[in-house]
């Protein structure tokens, strides 16, 4: 079947599917750049793309998001792979569940979708560090996205390991899904590869290496064209466009840098993520379609990052800090990724999705596509008052943390052993002893909230502030010694900088002497608080305690809600009485929430709860929670 035999069955799409045309008997060819087109197995191919990232939808529901992209005319996926959460530490890797790469490869390859995979290894994506982990702080002279060789040797050792693993899903290998690759991400707005040979070199070593391990695929860069599109390029590697607006301007600037080559945009933004304490971003629809518009008038290939975007689990947040201004403070990013994109964080179809249906499903193209948009009757869970009956403070939940250290001097939590690779998430708790009252100074890193507490009564929050922290604290004289303690919360460390020297420096938590009327505090005992579900499993074993709603002094803790359901839908939880801390369902830690907003829920899938008896834990860290809500709204 030849394409415009395809291009006929107007009235027919859905019988002709992508791989039976694209890859047919024999793959020859890739995807590839031929002139100003691209071909795909020697067959005219335009990418029509969504970004969906595997780590922040349930796996049970990647088919339903990838099927809606298909019926939106699509024809390819594209995700972000984040080492840190693949690689928590040294040379141990995870694959499974949320984090199942191959089971989403398989999932794209059944609803007849291409893939692009972005590996990094670092990604940006909003995520905490920029998807690097965090274990390479360890090192305290580590130089991120760069050539220093302890970097480039885990660098190598994570692609090894994930290349291996999906090499047969590439197209040239399999006729699989993977038709190509970014490599790095942005690194023209840190570094220039035309200028600096360290740059270059680094970028370099990551395409070459890409291939020695057997990438076969294409292989692009991506930066905004108007602000450093060539200073992350390199020979060999296509230069994409990312952008919003100016659409015009910037595939200008695209063209004449890169001339009869492929127009292809890796990031249409479709709309923008919520920081802590602002405003909640929303871009007009109408903003999108324009740019869509003269993106489809150059005949470009396009990425619409997102499609959907989903949330951020636990504490995988990102942050920020010099951005979107140079002098900007840090802010660390809400846990919905919702993005305002064509899906809203729980998969709903929005104005936008309906308007990019309806333009791309007015271009012909050699592919098949549905002619009705997917639409469900969607229900959600609602429930009022929900009672809080069980608590554990704080001082029950330390005896079962394992992993105490003990030290004469405070350290960031990427320092802590017994394990050569510290911790990477959650809160880390500082703890030690003194006799009388004073002046207490403690130096902090950025990126942080501090609870100061003194015989498990709160004393101060020390808001997302750094360097040095003075406070008056009170012995309580009736006891030989009082308790001090410093329990420190990791907001997310920043996910980009212009600066990488920023990136090279964002450990977290306490760090030199910390002194008592000019006096050092030493002895410190200090408990790595990551809220895993070991930690909760070792808490359900212990006596809880009847909760005190006039207890605000002495509310950090553990809170439990039990109930039962006889039937399970999609939710979005709220309590008016939460203040600041996170959100397990039945074991499964959903992400932070915080009064100052934006955002005022936490998005439950339906498939966290189950039919029968269900029990939600709160960590709380500033008030008593009383009761909780299921509604059905953000």
């Amino acid at each position: 079947m030849d394409k415009d035999d395809v291009k006929s069955q107007d009235d027919n799409y859905s019988e002709v599917s992508l791989y039976k045309y694209y890859v047919g008997d024999v793959v020859s060819s890739g995807l590839q750049a031929v002139g100003s087109d691209f071909t795909l197995n020697n067959k005219k191919f335009q990418v029509f793309s969504g970004s969906l990232h595997y780590f922040r939808i349930l796996p049970e529901r990647w088919e339903e998001s990838i099927k809606e992209m298909r019926y939106c005319h699509l024809n390819t996926v594209c995700t972000y792979v984040p080492w840190n959460l693949h690689e928590d530490k040294p040379s141990n890797f995870n694959f499974t569940g949320l984090l199942d790469l191959k089971l989403f490869i398989e999932t794209v390859r059944k609803q007849d979708m291409f893939l692009i995979l972005r590996p990094g290894p670092y990604i940006c994506a909003e995520l905490d560090f920029g998807g690097l982990p965090s274990w390479l702080l360890k090192d305290k002279n580590m130089k991120v996205r760069s050539n220093y060789p302890p970097f480039l040797a885990a660098v190598k050792s994570y692609f090894t390991e994930l290349l291996t693993y999906i090499y047969e899903y590439q197209f040239t290998v399999s006729g699989g899904p993977i038709i190509a690759m970014q490599v790095e991400n942005e690194f023209g707005s840190c570094g220039n590869t035309l200028k600096n040979r360290d740059d270059s070199d680094y970028m370099i070593f990551l395409r070459d290496t890409l291939r020695e391990i057997g990438i076969r695929e294409l292989l692009f860069t991506c930066d905004m064209p108007s602000i450093a599109l060539t200073h992350g390029s390199i020979k060999d590697v296509l230069m994409a466009a990312n952008f919003q607006t100016d659409a015009e301007n910037e595939l200008k600037l695209l063209e004449e840098q890169q001339p009869n080559q492929p127009l292809m945009v890796a990031e249409l933004w479709s709309g923008w993520f919520d920081h802590w304490g602002e405003i909640h971003h929303e871009v007009p629809t109408a903003i999108l379609i324009e740019s869509l518009n003269t993106i489809l008038k150059k005949n470009a290939s396009f990425n619409i990052y997102l499609f959907q975007g989903g949330t951020n689990f636990g504490f995988c947040n990102g942050a920020n800090i010099g951005f979107p201004e140079s002098e900007s403070p840090y802010c660390s990013t809400v846990t919905s990724y919702d993005y305002d994109a064509l899906l809203t964080e729980d998969g709903r179809c929005t104005e936008k999705y309906r308007a990019v249906c309806s333009i791309l499903k007015s271009v012909k193209k050699q592919y098949h596509r549905p002619k009705e948009i997917m639409t469900s009757d969607v229900k959600f869970l609602t429930m009022k008052n929900i009672p809080i009956k069980r608590y554990l403070p704080l001082k029950k939940i330390i005896p079962i943390i394992h992993d105490k250290i003990q030290c004469e001097i405070p350290v960031c939590m990427e320092m802590l052993g017994p394990h050569e690779y510290g911790q990477r998430f959650g809160f880390v708790l500082y703890q030690t002893e003194f006799k009388e009252s004073g002046i207490l100074e403690f130096h902090i890193t950025h990126g942080t909230r501090s609870v100061v507490l003194v015989n498990n009564i709160h004393v101060a929050n020390v808001e997302n502030s750094h360097g040095v922290q003075k406070l008056q604290i009170t012995h309580n004289a009736e006891l030989k010694q009082s308790i001090l303690s410093i329990l420190v919360e990791n907001l997310g460390r920043v996910n980009f900088s212009e600066k990488k020297e920023i990136l090279n420096n964002e450990r977290r938590g306490l760090y030199g002497n910390v002194t008592l009327s000019g006096k050092p505090l030493e002895n410190w005992q200090i408990f790595p608080l990551d809220i895993s579900e070991n930690l909760v499993n070792r808490a359900s074993l212990i006596n809880w305690e009847e909760v005190d709603q006039s207890n605000n002094k002495e509310c950090i803790g553990l809170y439990a809600a039990s109930f039962n359901l006889n039937d399970v839908k999609d939710s979005f939880l709220y309590s008016s009485s939460w203040s600041k801390g996170v959100v397990i369902v039945n074991g499964f830690n959903i992400g932070r929430y915080w009064s100052i907003g934006p955002q005022q829920t936490l998005f439950i899938p339906h498939q966290l709860l189950k039919i029968g008896l269900n029990e939600i834990l709160v960590f709380e860290l500033n008030s008593v929670v009383k009761c909780l809500q299921f509604q059905d709204s953000p």
